[in-house]
Protein backbone atom coordinates (compact mmCIF):
# COMPACT_ATOMS: atom_id res chain seq x y z
CA UNK A 1 0.00 0.00 0.00
CA UNK A 2 1.47 3.34 -1.02
CA UNK A 3 1.75 6.24 1.40
CA UNK A 4 -1.47 7.86 0.22
CA UNK A 5 -3.37 4.74 -0.82
CA UNK A 6 -6.23 4.48 1.64
CA UNK A 7 -8.52 2.53 -0.68
CA UNK A 8 -7.95 -0.91 0.96
CA UNK A 9 -8.78 0.67 4.32
CA UNK A 10 -11.99 2.15 2.94
CA UNK A 11 -12.92 -1.20 1.42
CA UNK A 12 -12.44 -2.87 4.81
CA UNK A 13 -14.52 -0.19 6.55
CA UNK A 14 -17.31 -0.45 3.98
CA UNK A 15 -17.35 -4.22 4.49
CA UNK A 16 -17.55 -3.85 8.26
CA UNK A 17 -14.14 -5.51 8.69
CA UNK A 18 -12.86 -3.05 11.26
CA UNK A 19 -10.07 -5.27 12.59
CA UNK A 20 -8.68 -5.50 9.06
CA UNK A 21 -8.94 -1.73 8.69
CA UNK A 22 -7.03 -1.22 11.94
CA UNK A 23 -4.32 -3.65 10.82
CA UNK A 24 -3.88 -1.77 7.54
CA UNK A 25 -3.75 1.55 9.37
CA UNK A 26 -1.08 0.22 11.72
CA UNK A 27 1.09 -0.72 8.74
CA UNK A 28 1.25 2.90 7.55
CA UNK A 29 4.26 4.98 8.45
CA UNK A 30 3.21 8.42 7.31
CA UNK A 31 2.58 11.68 9.18
CA UNK A 32 -0.97 12.18 10.45
CA UNK A 33 -3.35 13.83 8.00
CA UNK A 34 -7.01 14.73 8.33
CA UNK A 35 -8.02 11.81 6.13
CA UNK A 36 -5.86 9.35 8.02
CA UNK A 37 -7.17 10.45 11.42
CA UNK A 38 -10.78 10.21 10.26
CA UNK A 39 -10.17 6.66 9.05
CA UNK A 40 -8.50 5.79 12.35
CA UNK A 41 -11.49 7.08 14.27
CA UNK A 42 -13.98 5.15 12.12
CA UNK A 43 -12.03 1.92 12.37
CA UNK A 44 -11.55 2.28 16.12
CA UNK A 45 -15.20 2.93 16.84
CA UNK A 46 -16.29 0.04 14.66
CA UNK A 47 -13.90 -2.19 16.59
CA UNK A 48 -15.33 -1.01 19.89
CA UNK A 49 -12.32 1.05 20.96
CA UNK A 50 -13.74 4.30 22.34
CA UNK A 51 -10.42 5.58 23.67
CA UNK A 52 -8.75 5.25 20.28
CA UNK A 53 -11.76 6.90 18.64
CA UNK A 54 -11.51 9.89 20.95
CA UNK A 55 -7.73 10.04 20.57
CA UNK A 56 -8.05 10.19 16.77
CA UNK A 57 -10.72 12.90 16.83
CA UNK A 58 -8.71 14.81 19.44
CA UNK A 59 -5.67 14.76 17.17
CA UNK A 60 -7.83 15.74 14.21
CA UNK A 61 -9.16 18.71 16.19
CA UNK A 62 -5.65 19.84 17.05
CA UNK A 63 -4.38 19.31 13.51
CA UNK A 64 -7.12 21.51 12.07
CA UNK A 65 -6.70 24.11 14.77
CA UNK A 66 -2.95 24.41 14.19
CA UNK A 67 -3.55 24.65 10.45
CA UNK A 68 -6.08 27.44 10.84
CA UNK A 69 -8.92 25.20 9.61
CA UNK A 70 -11.45 26.31 12.17
CA UNK A 71 -14.45 24.66 10.51
CA UNK A 72 -12.64 21.33 10.38
CA UNK A 73 -11.68 21.75 14.04
CA UNK A 74 -15.30 22.53 14.89
CA UNK A 75 -16.51 19.36 13.17
CA UNK A 76 -13.92 17.28 15.05
CA UNK A 77 -15.09 18.89 18.31
CA UNK A 78 -18.69 17.97 17.49
CA UNK A 79 -17.61 14.37 16.83
CA UNK A 80 -15.83 14.30 20.20
CA UNK A 81 -19.06 15.43 21.85
CA UNK A 82 -21.17 12.94 19.93
CA UNK A 83 -19.09 9.87 20.73
CA UNK A 84 -18.65 10.90 24.36
CA UNK A 85 -22.42 11.27 24.63
CA UNK A 86 -23.15 7.90 23.05
CA UNK A 87 -20.62 5.87 25.01
CA UNK A 88 -19.83 7.70 28.24
CA UNK A 89 -22.79 9.86 29.19
CA UNK A 90 -20.37 12.44 30.65
CA UNK A 91 -22.52 15.41 29.81
CA UNK A 92 -20.22 18.11 31.19
CA UNK A 93 -17.52 16.92 28.80
CA UNK A 94 -20.01 16.75 25.95
CA UNK A 95 -21.13 20.32 26.60
CA UNK A 96 -17.53 21.53 26.75
CA UNK A 97 -16.70 20.13 23.32
CA UNK A 98 -19.91 21.50 21.81
CA UNK A 99 -19.13 24.92 23.26
CA UNK A 100 -15.71 24.80 21.62
CA UNK A 101 -17.35 24.01 18.31
CA UNK A 102 -19.82 26.86 18.69
CA UNK A 103 -17.02 29.35 19.36
CA UNK A 104 -15.18 28.20 16.25
CA UNK A 105 -18.31 28.54 14.11
CA UNK A 106 -19.33 32.06 15.18
CA UNK A 107 -18.29 33.48 11.81
CA UNK A 108 -20.14 30.87 9.74
CA UNK A 109 -23.84 30.75 10.69
CA UNK A 110 -24.76 28.71 7.61
CA UNK A 111 -22.00 26.10 7.81
CA UNK A 112 -23.15 22.46 7.57
CA UNK A 113 -21.25 21.84 10.80
CA UNK A 114 -24.11 23.61 12.59
CA UNK A 115 -26.48 20.84 11.50
CA UNK A 116 -24.30 18.22 13.18
CA UNK A 117 -23.79 20.39 16.24
CA UNK A 118 -27.54 20.93 16.52
CA UNK A 119 -28.19 17.18 16.31
CA UNK A 120 -25.78 16.43 19.16
CA UNK A 121 -27.00 19.40 21.21
CA UNK A 122 -30.56 18.10 20.73
CA UNK A 123 -29.78 14.86 22.53
CA UNK A 124 -27.61 16.56 25.14
CA UNK A 125 -30.71 18.59 26.04
CA UNK A 126 -33.00 15.54 25.89
CA UNK A 127 -30.75 13.52 28.17
CA UNK A 128 -30.77 16.41 30.66
CA UNK A 129 -34.56 16.60 30.63
CA UNK A 130 -34.80 20.00 28.91
CA UNK A 131 -37.73 19.43 26.55
CA UNK A 132 -38.08 23.05 25.32
CA UNK A 133 -34.34 23.08 24.58
CA UNK A 134 -34.66 19.72 22.86
CA UNK A 135 -37.37 21.06 20.56
CA UNK A 136 -35.36 24.19 19.77
CA UNK A 137 -32.23 22.30 18.75
CA UNK A 138 -34.18 19.52 17.01
CA UNK A 139 -35.71 22.06 14.65
CA UNK A 140 -32.28 23.52 13.95
CA UNK A 141 -30.91 20.03 13.19
CA UNK A 142 -33.79 19.32 10.81
CA UNK A 143 -33.49 22.68 9.06
CA UNK A 144 -29.70 22.49 8.73
CA UNK A 145 -29.80 18.88 7.59
CA UNK A 146 -32.37 19.59 4.93
CA UNK A 147 -30.61 22.72 3.63
CA UNK A 148 -27.24 21.00 3.37
CA UNK A 149 -28.46 17.59 2.23
CA UNK A 150 -27.37 15.87 5.45
CA UNK A 151 -29.81 13.08 6.26
CA UNK A 152 -28.45 12.04 9.71
CA UNK A 153 -28.87 15.41 11.50
CA UNK A 154 -32.28 15.84 9.92
CA UNK A 155 -33.63 12.46 11.02
CA UNK A 156 -32.05 12.77 14.48
CA UNK A 157 -33.89 16.04 14.90
CA UNK A 158 -37.14 14.52 13.64
CA UNK A 159 -37.02 11.70 16.20
CA UNK A 160 -36.24 14.06 19.06
CA UNK A 161 -38.99 16.48 18.04
CA UNK A 162 -41.47 13.59 17.96
CA UNK A 163 -40.50 12.78 21.54
CA UNK A 164 -41.07 16.41 22.51
CA UNK A 165 -44.55 16.34 20.93
CA UNK A 166 -45.39 13.15 22.81
CA UNK A 167 -44.07 14.61 26.06
CA UNK A 168 -46.22 17.72 25.51
CA UNK A 169 -49.35 15.65 24.93
CA UNK A 170 -49.57 15.62 21.13
CA UNK A 171 -49.26 11.84 20.97
CA UNK A 172 -50.84 11.35 17.55
CA UNK A 173 -48.51 13.84 15.87
CA UNK A 174 -45.51 12.31 17.63
CA UNK A 175 -46.44 8.77 16.58
CA UNK A 176 -47.01 9.89 13.00
CA UNK A 177 -43.51 11.39 12.94
CA UNK A 178 -41.97 8.25 14.45
CA UNK A 179 -43.71 6.03 11.89
CA UNK A 180 -42.35 8.26 9.13
CA UNK A 181 -38.84 7.91 10.55
CA UNK A 182 -39.20 4.13 10.82
CA UNK A 183 -40.15 3.93 7.14
CA UNK A 184 -37.03 5.92 6.25
CA UNK A 185 -34.86 3.71 8.46
CA UNK A 186 -36.27 0.62 6.74
CA UNK A 187 -35.06 1.92 3.38
CA UNK A 188 -31.40 1.31 4.26
CA UNK A 189 -30.36 4.70 2.89
CA UNK A 190 -28.69 5.89 6.10
CA UNK A 191 -25.38 4.84 7.63
CA UNK A 192 -25.48 1.94 10.14
CA UNK A 193 -24.66 4.06 13.21
CA UNK A 194 -27.41 6.62 12.62
CA UNK A 195 -29.87 3.91 11.58
CA UNK A 196 -29.26 1.76 14.64
CA UNK A 197 -29.38 4.62 17.11
CA UNK A 198 -32.60 5.94 15.62
CA UNK A 199 -34.22 2.49 15.52
CA UNK A 200 -33.45 2.28 19.21
CA UNK A 201 -35.00 5.70 19.80
CA UNK A 202 -38.15 5.02 17.78
CA UNK A 203 -38.88 1.68 19.44
CA UNK A 204 -38.21 2.92 22.96
CA UNK A 205 -40.43 5.98 22.42
CA UNK A 206 -43.29 3.73 21.30
CA UNK A 207 -42.84 1.48 24.32
CA UNK A 208 -42.70 4.56 26.54
CA UNK A 209 -46.31 5.47 25.70
CA UNK A 210 -47.60 1.90 25.71
CA UNK A 211 -47.65 1.31 21.95
CA UNK A 212 -46.35 -2.24 22.43
CA UNK A 213 -47.83 -3.78 19.28
CA UNK A 214 -46.45 -0.95 17.18
CA UNK A 215 -43.06 -1.27 18.83
CA UNK A 216 -43.00 -5.02 18.24
CA UNK A 217 -43.82 -4.64 14.56
CA UNK A 218 -41.09 -2.05 14.03
CA UNK A 219 -38.69 -4.27 15.98
CA UNK A 220 -39.26 -6.98 13.37
CA UNK A 221 -38.34 -4.43 10.69
CA UNK A 222 -35.26 -3.43 12.67
CA UNK A 223 -34.19 -7.05 12.93
CA UNK A 224 -34.43 -7.47 9.16
CA UNK A 225 -32.14 -4.46 8.75
CA UNK A 226 -29.77 -5.70 11.47
CA UNK A 227 -29.44 -9.16 9.95
CA UNK A 228 -28.39 -7.51 6.70
CA UNK A 229 -25.29 -6.04 8.32
CA UNK A 230 -22.14 -7.92 7.48
CA UNK A 231 -20.65 -8.19 10.95
CA UNK A 232 -21.58 -8.23 14.60
CA UNK A 233 -19.32 -5.22 15.00
CA UNK A 234 -21.56 -3.22 12.69
CA UNK A 235 -24.47 -4.21 14.88
CA UNK A 236 -22.51 -3.18 17.96
CA UNK A 237 -21.96 0.22 16.44
CA UNK A 238 -25.62 0.56 15.72
CA UNK A 239 -27.93 -1.14 18.22
CA UNK A 240 -28.34 -0.18 21.84
CA UNK A 241 -27.03 -2.39 24.62
CA UNK A 242 -30.25 -2.13 26.58
CA UNK A 243 -32.69 -3.86 24.25
CA UNK A 244 -32.83 -6.85 26.61
CA UNK A 245 -32.09 -5.23 29.97
CA UNK A 246 -34.25 -2.12 29.66
CA UNK A 247 -37.83 -2.68 30.79
CA UNK A 248 -39.02 -0.72 27.75
CA UNK A 249 -36.80 -2.61 25.31
CA UNK A 250 -37.64 -4.80 22.39
CA UNK A 251 -35.67 -8.03 21.90
CA UNK A 252 -32.44 -8.12 19.93
CA UNK A 253 -30.55 -11.33 19.26
CA UNK A 254 -27.11 -9.97 20.16
CA UNK A 255 -27.00 -7.03 22.58
CA UNK A 256 -24.12 -4.65 21.93
CA UNK A 257 -21.67 -2.64 23.97
CA UNK A 258 -23.11 0.67 22.80
CA UNK A 259 -25.17 3.10 24.81
CA UNK A 260 -28.33 4.37 23.19
CA UNK A 261 -28.82 8.12 23.10
CA UNK A 262 -31.86 8.05 25.33
CA UNK A 263 -30.15 6.11 28.15
CA UNK A 264 -30.98 8.70 30.80
CA UNK A 265 -34.29 9.96 29.42
CA UNK A 266 -35.47 6.36 29.08
CA UNK A 267 -35.24 5.80 32.83
CA UNK A 268 -37.24 8.95 33.50
CA UNK A 269 -39.71 8.71 30.64
CA UNK A 270 -40.88 5.10 30.76
CA UNK A 271 -39.84 3.75 34.10
CA UNK A 272 -37.38 1.43 32.43
CA UNK A 273 -34.10 0.31 33.93
CA UNK A 274 -31.40 2.10 32.00
CA UNK A 275 -28.55 0.43 33.81
CA UNK A 276 -27.99 -1.86 30.86
CA UNK A 277 -27.46 1.05 28.51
Amino acid sequence: MTDADFSPIRVALDAGDFDRAQTLLAELSIPPSAELLELRAQAAYGAGDLEETLAAYGQLYQLHLEGGQTHGAAFAAVMMGMYLMMDSGLMATVRAWLSRAECLMDDAPDSPVWAWLAAVRTYERLMCGDMPGTGHWARKAMDGGQRHGLAPPSIIGQVALARVWIHDGDVDEGLKALDDVAVELSSGNLDPLTTGQMWCEVICAMQWIGQHDRAEEWTVAMERWRQGLRSAVSTAAAVCTGRRSCACGAPVTKPSRRRCWHAKSCARGCGGNSAGH
